[in-house]
């Protein structure tokens, strides 16, 4: 990275979530239990122009739903607030001012209205709601079978989902207009293949390109660091496969998923970021200069560990950065075949 000097690591705030457990400096956010009571805030505002980006190290089947990502105005450090709701959506974000997205395997991308303007929180209504019920708080639902799976995603308008080869299908859908077009909703992978949505000043991430690196408020970040270190896996066939940035959903280990926001006069807009593809704006009318904003990282679901991406030259442990090394070059699942002392693959699976 081409930062001139050392700064401090992005951590997590040691008032966290009941079942979060904090690692690595607290650069590491693991669930213990359950599938909820995992909210976890960034233990200093965010800067404008700053990213942060959080990578899924460790997934759990059997629940339903992902990690949830944003900003809050909570400060985590205030003696008002002896403990976080067990839930971000609905609990943060009906305290009127915290801005938080449910991510899924799919429909991350913000639609455009008919003049080219975000409508960044009204799309992400649907995904939000997936899991609240009647009363208004949060079900979690036991997993859906395979078998089930396939038929909601046969039979749904817009869809994306991974062969058993490891590529990905998508289909843009969101509904069908008088002559049987289809309507409003983008795909997430190959962005970089796509011409751009609007004419104009460059938005988004590309208001802050230079040449392969971002120019953000902390310093020059690599575009590549953004993206998804590739890795070999095995699907439910037995079958190996490498995943990369275009094949990875957003929701799998080795994910990166960030939040930025830009400003724009007396408000700013926040964007996603997902395996280093700006997702448009969430948000166009985020009040950044009425309280100082935090990340909230939500560990929910399926999620069951993330870690910050320290892009800004934080210095890590030479322990830490041996394991970074050793799982870029062997999945977690492969570490228990190593010929290592019991106490050291514990450390590589972050158990110890």
């Amino acid at each position: 990275m081409m930062a001139e000097s050392i700064q401090e690591l992005t951590q997590f705030h040691p008032n966290h979530g009941v079942n979060v457990v904090l690692y690595d400096n607290n650069t590491v956010a693991y669930r213990k239990a359950s599938f909820a009571n995992a909210v976890t805030i960034s233990k200093r505002p965010l800067m404008p122009k700053e990213i942060f980006l959080v990578e899924i190290e460790k997934t759990e089947p059997g629940w339903t739903g992902h990690m949830r990502l944003g900003l809050t105005q909570l400060n985590p450090a205030s003696p008002g607030i002896p403990g976080l709701p067990t839930y971000s959506l609905p609990d943060m974000t009906n305290m009127g001012n915290s801005w938080i997205c449910a991510i899924t395997k799919s429909h991350n991308r913000i639609q455009l209205d008919a003049e080219g303007e975000a409508e960044g929180e009204e799309a992400f209504a649907d995904n939000q709601g997936d899991n609240v019920g009647e009363s208004g708080e949060e079900v979690q639902r036991p997993e859906v079978t395979e078998e089930v799976m396939r038929t909601v995603t046969e039979n749904t308008n817009a869809q994306e989902r991974r062969t058993s080869d490891g590529n990905v299908t998508s289909r843009v859908g969101g509904g069908t207009g008088a002559n049987g077009e289809v309507l409003g909703v983008f795909r997430i992978r190959n962005n970089s293949r796509r011409g751009p949505v609007s004419s104009g000043a460059p938005r988004g991430l590309d208001s802050i390109v230079v040449g392969d690196h971002l120019r953000t408020s902390r310093g020059y970040v690599p575009r590549s660091a953004l993206q998804p270190t590739p890795y070999v896996c095995t699907t439910p066939s037995g079958r190996e496969m490498t995943l990369t940035r275009d094949n990875i959903l957003p929701t799998d280990e080795g994910s990166r998923i960030g939040v930025i926001f830009l400003p724009r006069g007396d408000v700013a807009e926040m964007h996603y970021i997902i395996n280093g593809e700006d997702q448009g704006a969430f948000t166009k009318k985020l009040p950044y200069k009425e309280a100082e904003l935090y990340a909230v990282v939500d560990v929910y679901g399926t999620t069951k560990q993330v870690r910050i991406v320290q892009l800004y030259g934080g210095v890590k442990s030479l322990k830490g950065a041996c394991r970074d090394i050793i799982l870029k070059h062997i999945a977690q699942h492969g570490v228990s075949a190593l010929p290592l002392p019991r106490t050291l693959k514990d450390y590589l699976l972050f158990e110890s």
